[in-house]
């Protein structure tokens, strides 16, 4: 699309239903308050949601739009889609959003996705934490060591982001080979690659094996992970 197309498109998004005065925003909790928070009132997160998919008659076809802005890369749309992420409550334009953010890949739309890093909705941490490694996978220990300090995971829902941090290096599925065998496949197939290339995630791993809240996370690593590293790390 040219981007006279892609201007238009956007256009017709800012003057959509979603950025009318009457449709709910999503309600945010922080890991803290949602490990402290009883079932009743993390059942009302999604309160929002349900009234603005009974207003929203055209949800699938905004998804596209949002889908088509984010493939094409369309740095002008980041503040538009920016608004949708951080407070649409209906999951698949949301989701669509945050996806297209990752997809353009600026500095300002890498920021977007990790100011939501705290933000309870898991999908929210994944992509926070998706972000830091896309920008420069070399850095990411750097950035991301503060949270596996014991005092910050012992916290309510201190365990959240470094266990999504970690799970970057497990596999979230299986394909079967041709002889039957299963094969891991991971979310984003560089992630054996940063493994490799910066082993502190490793020895990380080797220390956290036996810990009560990322235990299973860290083993889990260390199973997939190059077995002579993993072995040299257990040395």
């Amino acid at each position: 699309m040219s981007d006279d197309d892609l201007d238009a498109l956007l256009a017709l998004l800012k003057e959509s239903v979603l950025f009318s005065g009457d449709i709910p925003k999503r309600r945010r909790l922080s890991h803290a308050e949602a490990a402290k928070a009883d079932q009743t009132a993390l059942r009302r997160l999604g309160d929002p949601g349900l009234t603005a998919m009974q207003r929203v008659k055209n949800v699938w076809e905004l998804v596209g739009t949002v889908d088509h802005l984010g493939k094409a890369k369309y740095a002008p749309a980041v503040p538009t889609i920016a608004e949708l992420w951080q407070d649409c409550a209906l999951v698949p334009v949301r989701n669509a959003a945050g996806n297209a953010l990752l997809a353009i890949g600026t500095p300002e739309a890498r920021d977007v996705l990790l100011h939501l890093i705290e933000d309870s909705d898991p999908f929210s941490v994944h992509l926070a934490v998706a972000a830091v490694f896309d920008a420069d996978y070399a850095k990411a220990f750097d950035h991301f060591s503060r949270y596996f300090d014991t005092g910050c995971i012992t916290q309510p829902g201190g365990a959240v982001v470094p266990n999504t941090i970690l799970g970057t290096f497990t596999p979230r599925s299986f394909s079967v080979g041709p002889n039957g065998e299963l094969r891991p496949e991971w979310t984003d197939l560089r992630a054996p690659s940063w493994l490799q290339q910066d082993t502190r995630w490793i020895r990380l791993c080797v220390a956290l094996r036996k810990d009560k809240l990322l235990g299973g996370t860290a083993r889990t690593v260390l199973r997939y992970s190059d077995p002579e590293l993993a072995g040299i790390a257990l040395e």
